[in-house]
């Protein structure tokens, strides 16, 4: 019955939280850096199944499809993605990370609209 429930329900995707990871741009021969100041922005979702996803936005290159990445790209390698992200995905508890019922509606609604949750 439960899977049913699931199957026919609309899911309502929350985020939960955003993480900034700063990230420089080094040239492969001379190791200098080329451009200092990029952020790599991962926002993270989860609906009321506990079904997790993230988003990523590069400052450099804008909005990235994750789904259609290489696993080989910096999303991925990054610390923030491997120590905290992807085990997240994978189901780990974290506690500076926030699930789904613990973000009111209202709150998110607020959040998107731009407006600071009171």
């Amino acid at each position: 019955m439960n899977a049913l429930i699931k199957l026919f329900t609309k899911k309502d995707w929350r985020p939960v939280k955003t993480i900034n990871h700063p990230y420089r741009v080094f040239n492969t021969i001379t190791k200098d850096t080329v451009s200092d100041g990029h952020t790599l922005t991962y926002y993270l979702y989860e609906n009321q199944f506990g079904d997790r996803k993230i988003d990523a936005v590069d400052s450099q290159h804008g909005d990235l499809n994750v789904n259609s990445l290489d696993k080989k790209e910096y999303v991925f390698r990054s610390s923030d993605y491997r120590e905290t992200i992807k085990p997240w995905l994978d189901g780990a508890y974290d506690p500076e990370i926030p699930n789904y019922y613990s973000i009111e509606h209202k709150d998110m609604l607020d959040t998107l609209r731009g407006r600071k949750a009171k």
